[in-house]
């Protein structure tokens, strides 16, 4: 069984969330049913995006006290073609891999619809990015 607890309150680096996060991490290539089952055991309500014009899949786990997304990275060819987006894109918070940049932007709008219907109770949010995505990608609340 994985054991996703977290500090969600930690300022400071948490050994206790960064391996939460890697298990979330290695959650991700899991199906949707065992993806919810695990995280249903650890007290998390999970929701999912499947975006198959850039073939982007990713986990948002939510309890009470904490918000966890996890992307699923390169696992089949089109998301290989997603990676040969080599250049990278300026954006608002810097060069962005562009092929990761266009897998966001194909999933931005339900991200944010699903994060303002489950943050209810001022919980923090972590993310598990992929590989190429720059650390201030997303926005953290």
């Amino acid at each position: 069984m994985i054991n996703l607890s977290t500090e969600p309150n930690s300022t400071q680096f948490s050994l206790k969330n960064a391996y939460a996060l890697a298990l979330a991490s290695k959650l991700a290539y899991q199906s949707e049913d065992q993806i919810r089952t695990k995280l249903l055991e650890q007290g998390f309500n999970t929701e999912f995006i499947n975006e198959a014009s850039t073939d982007t899949q990713l986990f948002i786990a939510h309890s009470g006290s904490a918000i966890v997304i996890a992307f699923r990275g390169t696992e089949k060819f089109k998301d290989w073609l997603t990676n040969a987006g080599i250049d990278f894109k300026d954006t608002s918070h810097g060069l962005v891999h562009k092929g990761f940049d266009r897998a966001l932007e194909s999933v931005w709008k339900p991200i944010t619809t699903i994060l303002g219907d489950i943050q209810q109770y001022g919980q923090p949010l972590s993310d598990i990015p992929h590989p190429s995505q720059d650390k201030n990608d997303l926005n953290y609340t």
